[in-house]
């Protein structure tokens, strides 16, 4: 019987002597099976019937073809299928200008006397951004919210846990006079009424010029919730002088308890395969060991013949090594 358990550990670094007999550094590329060296292609086998992205925002993403495994200094990628629900991550229809125009089936609410606009486009490691400026100074207490789709585009049930993500970065001005910023789902009727917010942590205080990834995880409560819409929010009070510039890249909605890799759509949802990483172990039963990137280890027993990674079962990580515990 297969079974996991978790382990707390400091992070492994070292690689293992001949006498171990299955062991893969996921970092290095390389592998131990039988007490030989190996390379990572012989020591297993690995499947993805999409391409992906991986990286992050302040090393850059990275395209990586259908059938290719994710690799860098942090590991492995290994992921589990993912459906990123928000049309229009590549932000087509967007223009530059005063107001400009917000991409396709956005969508803006801007209170207190203040105003948005789109004063930037571009893209970065080929993935399209925009730059959006708050500006003006405040008449009452409010706030600006910037819906990334229309009412009834995003269909939900009551008691589902969806998360939203985005790349944000500060570009220009300041945060001075803004109270929250935060990413946000409102709920909607079936007929398109707006019901509640379901507000995310505020990221005011962690926002800057450094590119960064944000999610909010949350869930839909209201028992007439027929869709959700999200929304990046910024609120501020009464007579406030507000000045700044977002950059704004890859956003998602996923049905998921965390945020995984951006997945670029086009005018419908998209999803992304899971990773199928495959081990090709010696013969007889193994405890196997793995290590992420952050120092956790996950232990799995019983493990035999070519035994594959369930995605599904790991907890997200980047996975640096795998050993015979």
């Amino acid at each position: 019987m297969i079974g996991l358990s978790l382990v707390h550990s400091s992070p492994q670094t070292a690689w293992w002597g001949d006498d171990v007999v299955f062991a893969l550094d996921l970092v290095a590329g390389r592998a131990i099976s039988n007490g030989a060296q190996r390379s990572l292609a012989a020591a297993t086998a690995f499947a993805r019937t999409t391409p992906k992205l991986t990286g992050d925002p302040q090393n850059g993403w990275h395209h990586i073809e259908a059938g290719q495994l994710a690799r860098s200094s942090r590991g492995a990628h290994i992921e589990p299928a993912a459906t990123n629900s928000l049309p229009n991550a590549t932000l087509a229809g967007a223009i530059v200008g005063a107001p400009g125009t917000l991409p396709d089936g956005w969508g803006v609410f801007a209170g207190g006397g203040i105003s948005l606009s789109v004063v930037g486009k571009g893209s970065a490691d080929g993935i399209p951004f925009i730059d959006v400026r708050i500006a003006g100074t405040s008449s009452s207490s409010s706030g600006v919210a910037l819906y990334l789709s229309q009412p009834s585009t995003i269909p939900v049930t009551a008691g589902q846990t969806w998360t939203i993500a985005g790349d944000v970065r500060l570009v220009g001005g300041n945060l001075e006079g803004f109270n929250t910023v935060r990413l946000n789902l409102r709920e909607y009727g079936s007929g398109g009424s707006g019901l509640d917010v379901r507000y995310g942590e505020d990221i005011r205080s962690v926002l800057s010029g450094t590119p960064r990834r944000f999610s909010s995880t949350l869930a839909v409560i209201g028992p007439s919730a027929a869709f959700v819409r999200p929304m990046l929010e910024l609120t501020f009070g009464a007579a406030k002088v507000l000045d700044v510039v977002l950059r704004l890249q890859l956003p998602q909605l996923e049905q998921s308890l965390t945020a995984s890799s951006p997945i670029l759509t086009g005018a419908e949802p998209a999803s992304r395969a899971a990773d199928a990483l495959t081990l090709h172990l010696p013969a007889g039963a193994h405890d196997l060991r793995l290590t992420f990137d952050d120092g956790a280890e996950i232990q799995i027993e019983n493990a035999a013949g070519d035994y594959a990674l369930e995605a599904a079962a790991l907890p997200g990580r980047w996975l640096r090594s795998v050993r015979v515990a």
